[in-house]
């Protein structure tokens, strides 16, 4: 199963850097063997040098449950995938303050699995954009500000960085996105 979603996200995420660069320079995608996805040091997903082009993008990446999603943008952008499941109150209390605790339990009781994964992959989208992917402390993330709609501001606790996630539900999955910006 981990070498199907490692195969799935290089898959993904080659055609996002592809899209991204026909965009960017007007021209035909490349081939998908055309420039190399490594990870650095944190583990994250940073592409090689392509020909032609004055700099890689920024590239994240996300696979859960035999599905993949990939984002390329020329700032540094996250991107989050989760199945939404059951999460009971000791998982809740691992990664979310108290006042998100409330915030989460004001929901109406057949929604608070659905924002239990959106906080989450918020989270976990906005620690892709810094870089730390998923060894980030995740109360150093707080809730700034959350939207019926799903659109959630996290503020980055260190830096004081403030970071609008947009979380759409599909399917069974919560999607969660940054919107690229330059850090």
């Amino acid at each position: 199963v981990r070498q199907r979603e490692w195969l799935l996200g290089r898959i993904v995420v080659k055609d996002a850097v592809r899209l991204w660069l026909a965009q960017e320079t007007a021209s035909d995608m490349l081939h998908p063997a055309s420039f190399i996805i490594e990870n650095d040091s944190q583990g994250k997903p940073v592409v090689k040098s392509i020909s032609g082009s004055k700099a890689p993008p920024h590239i994240s990446l996300a696979h859960s449950s035999n599905r993949a999603i990939a984002v390329a943008s020329t700032y540094a952008t996250g991107i989050d995938l989760e199945l939404i499941s059951h999460r009971d109150l000791p998982f809740l209390e691992s990664f979310a303050t108290p006042e998100e605790q409330d915030i989460i339990n004001g929901f109406p009781i057949d929604e608070r699995d659905i924002w239990i994964t959106r906080l989450w992959c918020a989270k976990e989208a906005v620690s892709k954009t810094l870089g730390s992917g998923l060894s980030f402390r995740p109360q150093s993330f707080e809730l700034h500000h959350v939207t019926p709609e799903g659109c959630i501001t996290i503020r980055h606790c260190e830096s004081e960085l403030l970071f609008t996630v947009h979380t759409q539900q599909d399917q069974d999955f919560v999607i969660a996105y940054t919107m690229p910006q330059e850090i």
